[in-house]
This record gives C-alpha cells, sequence and structure tokens, in this order.
C-alpha cells in the first residue's frame, strides 16, 4: 500500500507542510514522507504509516479528551498521541485547527483588491474604472 503524501492533502486544503527540524530536503530518501508535519494550533498532524495519519496534542488536555471520544480514533504511544484513518482528517483538523498557508489570495475578489490597493488608488472601488487624472495627481503627490 502506497504513503500518503501529506503535502498533497495540505495542498487541496491550503493548509502549511513543514519538514522535522534536522532533517533538511531529501527527496530521494523512501522515509521523507514520514519526516512532513501539518502544524496546527493545538498540536501537529503526521503520517503514521499506510492509510493511517496521527496527531500530537500535548500540553492540550481538552482536545485529548475530546479526541479520546470520537469513534475511529484510537490512542497510540500515549495520552496525547491519536492515530486515525485518513477518512476522519476533516472532524480532527476542526479541532486541532491546521495552520494556513501563507501566499497568494484565496479568493479572486480579495485578489482583485489587493492589486487595486497596490497601485496608489488609481481605481475607484465603486466602478472598477480608473480614475484618470485624478488618481495619477494623488500618486504623484504621495511619491513627493
Amino acid at each position: 500500500m502506497k504513503d500518503i503524501d501529506l503535502r498533497e492533502l495540505a495542498e487541496q486544503r491550503g493548509w502549511k507542510v513543514t519538514i522535522e527540524p534536522g532533517i533538511g530536503v531529501r527527496s530521494t530518501n523512501e522515509d521523507f514522507l514520514y519526516y512532513l508535519n501539518i502544524p496546527c494550533r493545538s498540536g501537529v498532524i503526521s503520517l503514521y504509516g499506510g492509510d493511517e495519519l496521527c496527531v500530537v496534542c500535548d500540553g492540550h488536555p481538552k482536545i485529548a479528551t475530546k479526541l479520546h471520544g470520537l469513534p475511529g480514533i484510537t490512542p497510540s504511544q500515549g495520552y496525547c498521541v491519536f492515530r486515525f484513518p485518513i477518512s476522519r482528517l476533516d472532524e480532527v483538523a476542526a479541532m486541532v485547527k491546521p495552520l494556513r498557508r501563507k501566499g497568494p489570495a484565496r479568493s479572486k475578489s480579495r485578489a482583485k483588491y489587493r492589486v487595486k490597493r497596490t497601485l496608489g488608488g488609481l481605481f475607484s472601488p465603486q466602478t472598477d474604472q480608473p480614475r484618470g487624472n485624478q488618481g495619477s495627481e494623488q500618486t504623484a503627490v504621495r511619491k513627493r
């Protein structure tokens, strides 16, 4: 059975992916996938093996008790480490809250607003049309 690639899962959902500290990037290594993590506000999600993932929620006992109550999630290696099938990823992620990836705006309208804003007020927000001479004069005044 092929292991799960956390990079693909995280990319689909817009989550951040990190590599274990001190490992570096070794794409030729067979075990490289096991060094990938999805950092969360209340823990870390990582690959356990096969079609299972694990979440470590050290220092968050309330999250651990909530995870104990979910069906299909089994404790592993201690009180705050849990194994779960990939089908339960969204439920677990709702509890541990994965960090979002930084990058381009998530919606096209937000990206459009950012582009307009960075052009120095050259566009009117009501009409999406260039302001004409007023915008260029304002930009020239700002540059002085």
